[in-house]
């Protein structure tokens, strides 16, 4: 069978950084990745793969895993946990949970994320995990399936001795940002647990001092120094930053600061229009029909640089025609976008019906029906 296709391809992944920008990454005394919220897409980064110590950004994973337990039915956000020794003996930020006390897990979180509280990111993890240490080997699991190769997890809080990369974090940050149930913690700036009693004040100044902010989480530790994940939204568009190892947090978060405005100003996530070339029915012999309607993801957003929306190139690759039986959801051919060259999205080209393939006694029918009209 002869492909038809309208350029030369070269092996590549999806949503892969190729674009060539004008802004260089400035080095820093830290690291730093900044993505497009929706795909992931790292769009600028300096050491975006460099492992450092995590500190309490490691509680990003513990809200991640708390979530899909909801989502997959395995708790409730008002389902109650019990507080065990180990949970009060932990130190550092703390909302002073004794043992055997009961708290809800949508204030739990509201303790870990912007309350940064290791009791309450302990007491997630013993009773989703059974023990913190089985909680942590999820916590692995999880980060691996990410494809979080700088990551490794060593216990719910941050902390004993975790470490990440910023384009780990940001990938983390993504994922959470997706799960609507629990986003509306991230950005809280002021809140309170036990009916009022304890205060939960969030130490993210960006949640109230930068337009759009959603959150996400600021840490600091003597071991990883200054560290955040921050992410925000305006007019449908979403980044996050996430940088790690900075050694002042005003450096930190104007650096945050930064990234977001860019993010912002020069790029947008698109949903570009089929290619030219995209076919609207593809050929099938020995089939009851003689050619099957052809369909893609018309979902497919890829992030680019504003001044290149218009630069955008979609191109299609299938053969001149397949063979019955065809089935709706079968591969037919692949899709591919470029910019400046580079490919930036592939996808899939799919039947979108069925096509059985003929048998004898169609073709007879066929025959004596043609027959007859004669």
């Amino acid at each position: 069978m002869k492909l038809r296709f309208a350029a030369v391809v070269s092996a590549a992944v999806m949503f892969i950084n190729v674009f060539s920008l004008n802004v260089s990454a400035e080095k820093t005394e830290g690291t730093f990745a900044l993505a497009e919220a929706e795909t992931g897409t790292i769009i600028l980064e300096s050491g975006a793969d460099t492992v450092l110590p995590c500190g309490s950004l490691t509680k990003l994973m513990t809200a991640l895993l708390a979530v899909e337990a909801v989502e997959d039915g395995k708790a409730s956000l008002d389902g109650e946990m019990t507080a065990s020794a180990q949970a009060n003996s932990l130190k550092g930020a703390e909302i002073w949970l004794v043992e055997g006390e009961k708290m809800s897990l949508y204030d739990l979180l509201k303790g870990a994320i912007p309350g940064n509280a290791n009791d309450a990111a302990c007491t997630i993890a013993e009773n989703l995990g059974g023990t913190e240490e089985k909680f942590t080997e999820m916590m692995n699991k999880r980060a691996a399936e990410l494809g979080m190769k700088g990551t490794s997890f060593v216990d719910s809080t941050g902390l004993g001795d975790s470490v990440s990369a910023a384009g780990d974090m940001a990938r983390l940050s993504c994922e959470l940002l997706r799960h609507e149930t629990v986003k509306p913690i991230f950005s809280i700036y002021l809140d309170y647990v036990r009916d009022g009693e304890t205060q939960i004040v969030n130490t993210n100044r960006l949640v109230r001092t930068y337009e759009g902010c959603t959150g996400l989480k600021y840490s600091f530790s003597e071991e990883s120094g200054y560290c955040a994940a921050v992410s925000a939204e305006r007019d449908g568009k979403a980044f996050v930053a996430a940088l790690l190892g900075y050694p002042d947090k005003d450096k930190l978060f104007a650096k945050a600061r930064e990234l977001l405005d860019y993010g912002f100003s020069a790029y947008s996530c698109v949903t570009p229009d089929a290619p030219e070339d995209f076919p609207d029915y593809i050929r099938v012999k020995d089939g009851v029909s003689d050619k099957v309607r052809a369909a893609y993801d018309k979902n497919i957003r890829i992030v680019v640089p504003n001044a290149k929306i218009r630069q955008l190139e979609g191109y299609a690759a299938y053969p001149e025609y397949v063979y019955a039986p065809v089935k709706a959801g079968d591969k037919l051919g692949e899709l591919f976008y470029y910019l400046d060259g580079n490919l930036v999205y592939r996808g899939e080209i799919r039947a979108k019906s069925n096509v059985k393939a003929k048998s004898q006694g169609f073709s007879l029918s066929r025959l004596l029906k043609y027959l007859f009209e004669f």
